[in-house]
């Protein structure tokens, strides 16, 4: 519970920063990530992880997760711009 407080009280800081700044923010489910990047709303992390290197031509999935993460949000975002 605290954590996902923490989470929110940190959401909220760079939302507000960004509003305070212009910037759009353009949000993602993960689901739609998932969509984008494998054809399926369903994807295991391995088969995203997967797609994410067979699209950026990298010989395996970069690690840790969380950059994977964050690199089939891009390839998710860029696919919408």
């Amino acid at each position: 519970m605290k954590s996902a407080i923490a989470m929110g009280y940190g959401r909220g800081i760079a939302l507000l920063s960004l509003a305070r700044a212009n910037l759009e923010v353009l949000e993602l489910s993960p689901r739609s990530i998932k969509q984008s990047v494998t054809g399926s709303g369903a994807a295991t992390k391995a088969r995203v992880a997967a797609m994410v290197a067979a699209q950026l031509g990298l010989k395996k999935a970069p690690t840790p997760e969380d950059v994977t993460d964050a690199l089939a949000a891009a390839i998710a975002l860029s696919q919408r711009i």
